[in-house]
């Protein structure tokens, strides 16, 4: 259960780093419509 417990860290952190990147390249170049 522990595993289970790191690997979810593991996904949460990866997603919010790429969430965060995200949101800065949308702030950087706005999509254009």
């Amino acid at each position: 259960m522990r595993k289970y417990s790191i690997l979810m860290t593991v996904v949460l952190a990866l997603t919010g780093s790429f969430a965060g990147l995200l949101t800065l390249h949308w702030y950087a170049l706005p999509p254009k419509k």
